[in-house]
Order: structure tokens, then sequence, then C-alpha cells
């Protein structure tokens, strides 16, 4: 499945560098490859040809690499802020999921820290990617929970939500149920 961020950067591309996208060129290349294989053309007048035409190339790229550079830092920092976005603040920001290198753990914070100080808070040990999904308890957003070797998790960021203490309370019964007979 192609991000949108791979999407941007082929737009970049064919905006400052189309030759860079041209499948005439990769089919191109295979051809010569294939007149290597067949011993009809040498190794070295293709690389010549390669080299020639990537060669071209690049001094186009180079030539606008600053630009596509910008372009490019824009549409990263676009696709990550979308990639994170969990719900609009009641300030006027973002809520985002955030991951802290210190803790090695994510949170949801706002975008306009410090000015805002809103968090969630999220369970250690997971990889916490946004759903743009409502909990039907409460009607707060969700985020699907990653761990690996265990099944994706559906949590929903309120701390007071109600799904939270029936969970809470089946844990407990569980452990009743579990727990050997004291006799």
């Amino acid at each position: 499945e192609v991000t949108g961020l791979g999407l941007k950067t082929v737009g970049v591309l064919e905006t400052y560098c189309p030759d860079i996208l041209d499948a005439q060129l990769t089919r191109n290349f295979e051809e010569d490859m294939e007149k290597i294989h067949m011993g009809k053309s040498s190794e070295k007048e293709v690389l010549h040809h390669a080299e020639v035409f990537l060669t071209k190339i690049l001094s186009q790229f180079r030539e606008k690499e600053e630009a596509i550079g910008k372009e490019l830092s824009t549409s990263y920092q676009e696709t990550m802020k979308a990639a994170a976005f969990v719900e609009p603040c009641s300030c006027g920001g973002d809520l985002q999921v955030r991951y802290t290198p210190k803790f090695r753990s994510y949170f949801i914070a706002c975008s306009r820290y410090p000015e805002c100080k809103q968090t969630y808070s999220l369970p250690r040990g997971f990889l916490a990617k946004p759903t743009g999904k409502k909990c039907n308890a409460c009607s707060f957003s969700e985020v699907l929970l990653i761990q690996k070797g265990k099944r994706p998790w559906q949590f929903c960021i309120n701390p007071a939500c109600p799904k939270k203490e029936e969970y809470k309370k089946s844990l407990a019964a569980k452990a009743t149920v579990l727990a050997p007979d004291p006799s």
C-alpha cells in the first residue's frame, strides 16, 4: 500500500526531475541487461550508456536539490503530523501521539504545548497508532496499541472510561476464580 509520503515524494520528483521516474528508463536498462546476457552487447557499452544517462539525471537533480529537499521536508512533516493526529484539542491545537525516549513510551499530548498541557497516558510497552475511531462507551478517541507477538488492542484514551472499569472487574473476577482454595 502506497503511503501518503510515498505519493508526495513521487509528485515532487515528477515536478523537478521527471526522467528519474520514467518507466522507459527502467525498460531500457532491462533491455541492455538482456543484451549482455544474450551476448549482443558488452558490459562496458551498457555501463557507459547507463553512466551517461544517470549523469544527466543526477545533474538535473543537483540543480534543483534545495527545492526538492524543502518540498520533501514539508511533505514529511505533514505526513508525520497526520499520522500522529488523534483528535482536535479543546484549546484549538491537535492531540497527537508522541514518544518519549526517556521513558521509552508513548503518550498523547497537545501540539500547542507548553501553552496547553492536555495529556493522556498510554500503557508502556506498546507502539501506539491513532485509529480515527471513537469509544462506544464514552465517545473519547481510541488508539491502537501494538506489541510484538500479541493481538493489537483498541484502547480508549479516557482514563475514566466505563469500559476500563468493566475490564478491571472482569480481571478481579478471573483472579478470584483462579485463586487456590485456602482450605
